[in-house]
């Protein structure tokens, strides 16, 4: 039998191209965060079960943004290309806010209820800009 907590420690986790591409953006930008796309695809929102496939892509967009208006757009942007991700299939949404804490990159999943109106909205949206969403 799986551990679930350990399973989820291991898994729910932002791929290290993505932390280095975050932390590449912070620095070079100088914003407080960066905000990067994590899918789901079979997963319900707040459950997590063992062998979750957890879909990351390298050279994904990062999105830089501050703690205002800014962070909104970002995780907007992110959640939204992970739709684009995961197409027609059901699953959970989510981004990753990445920020540099004493000189290493903390990062935080988040998921997202991706409501059939909320998937319309972002799929209208999708533009998918490749970096600041401060622009």
């Amino acid at each position: 039998m799986t551990n679930l907590y350990d399973d989820l420690a291991t898994r729910m986790v932002p791929s290290p191209g993505n932390v280095s591409d975050a932390r590449d953006t912070i620095n070079r930008v100088g914003t407080e965060m960066a905000v990067t796309p994590i899918a789901f695809p079979g997963k319900e929102y707040g459950i997590w079960a063992a062998d979750t496939e957890v879909l990351t892509k390298p050279n994904a967009a990062v999105f830089a943004c501050n703690n205002d208006d800014s962070y909104r757009r970002a995780t907007t942007l992110a959640s939204g290309a992970a739709a684009e991700w995961l197409g027609e299939r059901p699953g959970v949404v989510g981004y990753v806010v990445h920020r540099i804490v004493d000189g290493e990159v903390a990062s935080a999943v988040f998921e997202e209820i991706l409501s059939p109106l909320k998937a319309l909205k972002y799929a209208a949206e999708i533009d998918t800009p490749t970096e600041a969403a401060l622009s």
